[in-house]
């Protein structure tokens, strides 16, 4: 049993493209790898396309909860999402709504009508993105219910487990001819994840990808091309090889204009010598 693993799932673009159908992601999310889902599946090997099982995961409790609801019951969840409002006032009850309780179809209405499909946080942990009255006046919902139902039919076609989990228990699960995929925040452009996620973060993702590779797995990781030298220096210090693709990325989600458009990406893949 060959296993892929993704536990910073996201909008699970590069699992998703390894299912049948290769559906296209329902979620809108920064840093989402669609357009670079060939170059991962390149880094991980041509195998990774005939997986039977899948592990994808995230802290990101309401997100796996969301997930799991297009999985095993797209029908409420989108019955659900059309009983919410469509106006800048009904996007601010909903938001406040929210940060007592997020239910699924909850989670996927703010993900397609915040601005610039924004995730954020107050101190306290509210959510205060503001919404998207262009979206709320025009986004087409019959074409968001298409999408759903093709992603929960490609994701009952083989075993995906679905669950909230941080990313050293996620790749400890991993084991020879498994393949990992990891797309933590980016050095230097996002540390809120789970609280923080800075250098002594990638440095545990780092230890993990190691202790994974040993096991036989193949690891792919993604991070801004800011964190090249770190790689390369925890490679050297390992004694291993890096295996390193460096790719251009569009972003066109982001809280300033100009923190959009091309931006250098790297993917590297530690190797046992």
């Amino acid at each position: 049993m060959t296993t892929y693993i993704e536990p910073f799932l996201g909008g699970g673009a590069v699992a998703l493209s390894l299912l049948p159908l290769s559906p296209k992601p329902f979620l809108r999310w920064p840093g989402g790898k669609r357009k670079l889902a060939d170059d991962v599946v390149e880094m991980l090997g041509g195998d990774v396309k005939a997986v039977s099982h899948m592990l994808l995961t995230d802290v990101n409790e309401p997100l796996m909860t969301l997930w799991r609801a297009v999985r095993d019951d797209p029908e409420t969840l989108l019955a659900e999402l059309c009983k919410l409002p469509l106006s800048p006032e009904g996007y601010l009850r909903v938001r406040s709504d929210s940060n007592a309780k997020t239910a699924p179809a909850t989670t996927l209405y703010l993900n397609l009508f915040a601005f610039n499909g924004l995730q954020r946080v107050n101190s306290k942990g509210h959510n205060n993105v503001p919404c998207d009255a262009v979206r709320l006046a025009k986004l087409d919902l019959d074409a968001v219910a298409r999408n759903v139902l093709e992603v929960s039919k490609a994701l009952n076609t083989q075993p995906v487990c679905l669950t909230s989990a941080d990313f050293q228990v996620s790749i400890a699960a991993a084991s020879s001819d498994d393949f990992v995929y990891c797309d933590p925040p980016y050095i230097g452009t996002f540390t809120g994840y789970s609280g923080r996620f800075g250098l002594d973060e990638h440095v545990k993702l780092w230890q993990a990808a190691v202790a994974a590779t040993m096991r036989g797995a193949r690891v792919v990781i993604s991070n801004s091309a800011a964190a090249l030298p770190m790689y390369e220096e925890l490679a050297r210090n390992y004694s291993l090889d890096l295996v390193i693709k460096r790719v251009t990325a569009r972003r066109s989600i982001a809280a300033k204009s100009s923190s959009r458009g091309d931006v250098g990406e790297v993917m590297v893949s530690p190797r046992l010598r």
